[in-house]
């Protein structure tokens, strides 16, 4: 997407709070969150954040333990072969087949879907209309692989953030932080390759 085509709302999300005179204020003094409120501090400006030691999967596995003790069931290694809604009861029909290739439903008043929207309107009944379809199809998106390097070393470099631009190198951004194994503080660089998949032609694309 050309940054033209991006809407100004959006770009107002990513840096608001920001300004000239709060950049130069943060650089003379840096910012420091009052009273642990992480809230009023500028988020384009922040020195430090919060990340789960062993990665994000950490809260998917929150996740996943908070609708077990709400009496949820969570169904691993399933795969869902399509979704169904009836008007007559407004309510949906998932069927998904389990690790052993066993067809199962479950009714729902609500689905929420992770799944791309173009191949997540190919699964839906009642069809959706032709134009939908064909939206959905144009849509682009990218799959990202991370690849963890754990040094023994602390503060190899100061940013934490750093974006690669040079195209003759396969990867996004090189993301560090550091963490504790064992009681010994390590530092991890998070390798972020992006691969752009477009009209089911994946190429490597930083």
């Amino acid at each position: 997407m050309s940054c033209k085509e991006i809407s100004a709302d959006w770009a107002a999300q990513r840096i608001r709070g920001l300004s000239l005179g709060s950049a130069i204020k943060n650089a003379l003094l840096p910012q420091r969150s009052s009273n642990g409120d992480r809230t009023k501090v500028i988020k384009t400006l922040i020195n430090s954040f919060r990340y789960p030691r062993k990665g994000p999967g950490m809260m998917w596995e929150a996740c996943a333990e908070k609708v077990k003790a709400m009496g949820g069931k969570v169904e691993m290694a399933a795969r869902v072969n399509g979704c169904a809604f009836d008007e007559a009861t407004s309510a949906w029909t998932v069927q998904f087949k389990d690790r052993d290739g066993n067809l199962h439903s479950v009714e729902a008043e609500h689905v929420i879907s992770s799944a791309p929207m173009r191949e997540l309107v190919c699964g839906i009944r009642p069809e959706v209309s032709d134009r939908t379809r064909r939206a959905a199809e144009s849509l682009k998106y990218r799959d990202f692989l991370t690849v963890m390097l754990i040094l023994k070393e602390r503060n190899k470099f100061a940013d934490n953030w750093i974006y690669i631009h040079d195209p003759r190198v396969k990867v996004g951004r090189v993301q560090t932080k550091w963490f504790r194994i064992r009681t010994k503080p390590v530092t991890a660089w998070n390798i972020f390759v992006s691969k752009a998949t477009v009209s089911g032609n994946p190429k490597m694309k930083i």
